[in-house]
């Protein structure tokens, strides 16, 4: 057979990678690369997921999830899937996908803490002569020593007198409170001593904590804590022993929500269960001082609710008891198994926090009154809103005038009160229009504070290591880019990263990738932050070293100068999973963490066996477990394996699981539901572009027909420029849809062939979609290459519209490389040289961008650019556009083409010429016989010019030869049945007319050889082929005259050799639809046909039956 053309070798196939919210992009190189992402992206855009765009990752939805332990500040941890997304990971005519990696989604998993607990819960604290927790002992904003009781129970009568044997105010430790307590508690209970016993409650919480016992006396008993904390784990569980029976004769808010909070305060929220290193005995002991204060702290909260207490509580009392919530709930969160009957459920007490936080919110809605004036302080609203975060409590009714009070607070907040509010928010989600004023104005307040310069200042404000972070991390929650804000605040960070804990390090890192802080004015924070956090491994968490190995990726770390950072990171991660670390055990939060290193390791080319067998091997665990990974984790993992090179049969067992998983996941539920949304576009096609890329499409076939459809079942929607461009690039590449060599007469194989096709009708019509709205809309020249490129390789012609869809616009468009690389416009010349497709506009803008190109000629040797950059035309996309313009020249007739298309042809294909006699040793053979196909069909100036350069000739006729030789394969099952029908005819009905049949004959002129030349009598030559599906266009079936491109080249050629009129083209279709006799009939007929133009005595045909 004649083979004029393979696929031209520069859109071999796309590369993509990434970005920093997990989706894939395109990188410009040969294929390794989608958006990880992609992500991702990576993506993760996986995005990561990334994933790669990996969505990267770079990333997906959000997760919270808290902690808080400090005596001065609660703290608290967000994760967030993104889809590197490598992944969130896209590509072009050398790849597609994103991501994840790469959206990597962002790049995976973030984390976040709030210094929030409002400076321990309720009060304004730091140094103002108060404690954090309340408002005074009888509710005011006492700024002096606790006092003694009142006596009795709380009501409206007059106070009673004041024993002197009741005055607290005396015990600075909680060993003089214990005597005291010992003496009087009998006599406030006999007495229903509320007061009394409230200062007591306060007290307990406010020495245990000064004496550092961190979160607490009980909290520190049920972690076998020091003797002194497990006295006042004691001491309370007397005071509440005492105060129960009171709590329903209570009749002020400030009777519950006092003694609420110093039970959060000693972490009665907690199940005691981190005990169990303790003797048994401690645990008992524990467990049952736990049970005493929740049962008391769950009496309080039901009398606090009871509509006519809470009528009258006013919003420091309600912010101090919301606080307790928000803070025994975070205890409880991160607890194991209660210690038994009546423990602590937070979720039984949610309709409880209903009932507070309406009542918060009719006391902010009140008219014609700033927040201030109705009692709210800035303190309050600040934990109001972090007790919300903490609670989950995302009703709006609350929400929106609170964010709105804040904002009007925010002058008068200290910087830990502005980090708590915007952490918040950010945890909750608030990223709506209705909230983006209250943002602003906290991020305002927050900017103040970091103009007001200095250490000193800085600590004035309340703004320190921890509050950093949080900021950053907030704003990248809340999509607040402003740079006005970033900048100072990326330069803080990097001042205050000798006081950060490694999670702060970790946090700000992810920040600032997530938020694209990728300008030279952030480099200097980054390269702090990076090698402040390379020296910290020891102390992150997994997700920390997740994080931060995803930013560093999303961030382009990949200098020299970052190594020592990226190998220190991924070495603490080796150590971590080879000793059975979290990450290796499963669950949501380490599927993530595993999909986002993988896809950090892809963009960082970090390819140490020693981290990626472990990691491959976990992320595969952790795939077939349950829940399992989500669908952007999935494939930013695998757009991960493709761009690390992972095909040894070492991972091939970890490719075959992510592989499953993916289609376990196509599979489930109701087809015809959204089921398999839990695959986004992005990472539809980031799968796609791994499959191929890891060379899985036949082994995979399932799968991929799997992927395949569901992007057909949506009808494309959401799917962007990208996410189409590389999906059609990846079927394309892994045959799905295209036309086999022999043909097919299998149901079967029929099937699929039709099935692709029809994939890529609806991806045309996608692109072609009226009203603004088509796929391909403000896509790239990368994008459209690779459409167009994969429509070319699965002989799939589209309408002449889709020319008009902006594919021309596109390559002028001015941005990087001013419109379309080299490698783009090979690819769109090629396509439409396949695809017998004339457009005078792409065709005058490709060649534009060919003289761009070539007018600043190739990238020199050793230069940062590289061969095959945007920017530059390297030989092997030179030799294919060349190609490209000689099969549009020699298979159009002049009267057809569009007006001044051939002239922009002629004048490009010249100098391209002359530029390839400029560089006779660059070529590979491929190019090389390329040129010579070139020499041969337009001659003239192009020929001449190649002949000026002897080492190139040399070159081309050498290459030339090699290509003849390989062509000269074993005959097609197609070509030995007609040339023995040709010879059966030599011994019968012809007999004496045909003198020969020769098979596999080579022609001066052409590369490949014809498959049948009949010599008739009188020694007239015809030229028979024998057209398998290869050479006519798969979605137009049945017609002869729909042949591709190197085809139409192919027959010019043979009318040139062997004179017009002498070629007989049998189509498969019409071959196969034969019996062997009738074949015989229907070649004599073809032959017959001639006779007049090529004067053959030939006799008349047989009819064919």
């Amino acid at each position: 057979m004649v083979h004029t053309q393979r696929s031209p070798a520069a859109a071999a196939g796309p590369a993509c990678n990434v970005n920093n919210d997990g989706q894939l992009q395109q990188l410009r190189q040969p294929p390794i690369v989608a958006a990880a992402a992609t992500a991702g992206r990576g993506g993760a855009r996986g995005h990561p997921t990334n994933s790669t765009r990996s969505t990267s990752t770079s990333p997906g939805d959000d997760t919270a999830s808290s902690s808080s332990r400090t005596s001065t500040s609660s703290s608290s941890t967000s994760s967030n899937s993104s889809q590197g997304t490598g992944s969130y990971g896209r590509g072009d005519g050398r790849g597609g996908g994103r991501h994840a990696g790469g959206r990597g989604t962002d790049g995976g998993r973030d984390q976040g803490w709030s210094s929030a607990g409002a400076r321990d819960g309720g009060g304004r604290g730091n140094g103002r002569g108060r404690d954090g927790g309340g408002r005074g002992t009888d509710g005011s904003s006492g700024r002096g020593r606790d006092g003694g009781g009142r006596g009795g129970v709380s009501g409206r009568g007059p106070p009673a007198a004041r024993d002197p044997a009741d005055d607290m105010s005396g015990c600075g430790s909680l060993a003089e409170l214990r005597a005291l307590v010992g003496t009087r508690l009998g006599v406030w209970a006999a007495r229903g001593d509320v007061g009394s016993l409230r200062v007591a409650f306060h007290l307990v919480a406010k020495l245990s904590s000064g004496s550092g016992a961190g979160a607490g006396p009980a909290a520190a008993a049920a972690r076998s804590a020091s003797s002194s904390s497990s006295s006042a784990s004691a001491l309370l569980c007397e005071l509440a022993a005492a105060y129960l029976p009171l709590v329903p004769r209570t009749r002020q808010a400030a009777d519950c929500s006092l003694p609420l909070w110093a039970l959060a305060k000693a972490g009665a929220g907690s199940s005691g269960s981190s005990s169990r290193s303790s003797g048994r005995g401690d645990a008992a002991v524990v467990a049952q001082q736990l049970q005493q204060l929740q049962q008391l702290a769950a009496a309080l909260l039901r009398r606090l609710a009871d509509p006519a207490l809470l009528a009258g509580a006013r919003p420091q009392e309600l912010s101090n008891a919301l606080w307790a919530l928000g803070r025994m709930r975070e205890d409880r969160a991160g607890a194991g198994p209660g210690p038994g009957p009546g423990a602590w459920d937070p979720d039984e007490q949610q309709h409880h926090v209903r009932d507070l936080a309406g009542a918060v919110a009719a006391l902010l809605e009140r008219e014609g009154a700033a927040p201030s004036a109705r009692g709210f302080t800035a303190q309050a609203l600040t934990n109001i809103l972090w007790a919300c975060a903490k609670l989950e409590y995302r009703d709006p009714a609350l929400l929106q005038p609170l964010a709105a009070a804040a904002a009007t607070a925010a002058a008068g907040m200290t910087g830990q009160a502005l980090s708590n509010s915007l952490w918040a928010l950010a945890a909750l989600g608030c990223t709506g229009p209705q909230y983006q004023s209250a943002v602003a104005a906290l991020c305002g307040g927050m900017l103040q504070r970091l103009r007001a310069g200095g250490s000193a200042a800085a600590a004035a404000g309340g703004l320190g290591q921890q509050e950093i972070p949080n900021v950053l991390w907030a704003c990248a929650k809340l999509g607040h880019r402003d740079p006005t804000l970033l900048e100072p605040l990326a330069a803080a960070a990097a001042a205050a990263v000798a006081g950060m804990t490694s999670q702060g390090l970790s946090n700000s890192l992810w920040a600032l990738a997530a938020l694209g802080c990728t300008g030279p004015e952030y480099r200097a924070a980054v390269d702090v932050l990076a090698r402040e956090a390379a020296g910290g491994v020891r102390g992150m968490a997994m997700q920390g070293l997740s994080n931060s190995l995803w930013a560093l990726a999303a961030l382009g770390c990949t200098g020299p100068q970052y190594q020592s950072a990226v190998a220190a990171l991924c070495g603490e991660v080796q150590a971590r999973l080879q000793a059975g670390g979290s990450a290796s055990r499963g669950g949501p939060a380490a599927s993530q963490q595993l999909s986002n290193l993988l896809w950090a390791c892809a963009k960082l080319e970090y390819r140490e066996p020693g981290l990626l067998q472990p990691l491959v091997d976990a992320a595969a665990a952790a795939a077939t477990a349950v829940p399992g990974m989500t669908g952007q984790g999935l494939s930013n993992s695998l757009w991960a394996l493709a761009a690390l090179g992972c095909t040894g049969p070492e991972y091939r067992p970890a490719v075959g699981a992510l592989c499953d998983a993916v289609l376990r996941q196509l599979r489930a539920g109701d087809p015809t539901a959204a089921t398999a949304g839990a695959l986004s576009p992005q990472a539809l096609s980031n799968a796609l572009w791994a499959l191929e890329q890891l060379q899985l499409g036949a082994e995979q076939s399932g799968l991929v027909a799997a992927l395949a459809a569901e992007g057909r079942r949506r009808a494309f929607a959401g799917f962007g420029p990208q996410e189409l461009a590389n999906s059609a690039w990846a079927l394309a590449r892994m045959g799905f849809g295209g036309g086999a060599a022999e043909p097919d007469t299998a149901p079967q194989g029929q099937g699929q062939q039709q099935e692709g096709q029809q994939w890529f009708a609806a991806a045309v019509a996608a692109a072609l979609r009226p009203g603004g709205g088509g796929a391909m809309d403000g896509a790239t020249p990368q994008a459209w290459s690779n459409l167009l490129y994969a429509l070319a390789l699965v002989r799939h012609q589209p309408p002449p519209e889709l020319l008009d869809a902006g594919v021309a616009e596109a390559m002028r468009r001015p941005g990087s490389g001013g419109g379309g690389g080299g490698q783009d416009c090979a690819s769109t010349l090629y396509a439409l040289a396949v695809l017998r497709l004339r457009h005078a506009g792409l065709e005058a803008a490709v060649c534009d961008r060919l003289g761009g190109l070539l007018a600043r000629g190739p990238a020199p040797p050793g230069s940062a650019e590289p061969s095959g950059s945007p920017g530059t035309l390297d030989p092997q996309a030179l030799a294919n556009s060349l190609w490209a313009l000689a099969v549009l020249g020699g298979t159009s007739e002049p009267a057809s083409l569009p007006a001044g298309s051939q002239a922009a042809a002629t004048v490009m294909a010249v100098r391209l010429a002359r530029e390839a006699s400029l560089r006779p040793g660059a070529f590979a053979p491929e190019g090389l016989y390329q040129l010579w196909q070139v020499q041969q069909e337009l001659g003239g100036e192009v020929a001449e010019l190649l002949r000026s350069c002897p080492a190139l000739q040399a070159g081309m006729h050498a290459a030339a030869e090699a290509a003849r030789t390989q062509t000269a394969a074993d005959m097609s099952s197609f070509q030995k049945q007609v040339a023995a029908a040709l010879h059966r005819l030599q011994q019968g009905a012809l007999a004496g007319v045909i003198w020969a049949v020769r098979t596999e004959v080579a022609v001066r002129g052409m590369l490949g050889r014809v498959d049948v030349v009949v010599v008739l009598r009188g020694g007239v030559e015809v030229a028979v082929e024998a057209d398998g599906p290869v050479h006519f266009f798969a979605n137009r079936r049945g017609d002869a005259a729909a042949v591709d491109g190197p085809t139409a080249l192919r027959n010019t050629q043979l009318d040139r050799a062997f004179g017009r009129g002498a070629l007989v083209c049998v189509p498969y279709w019409e071959w196969y639809e034969l019996a062997p006799p009738q074949q015989e009939a229907y070649l004599l007929t073809r032959l017959w046909q001639l006779r007049l133009r090529l004067r053959l005595p030939l006799p008349p045909p047989l009819p064919v039956q």
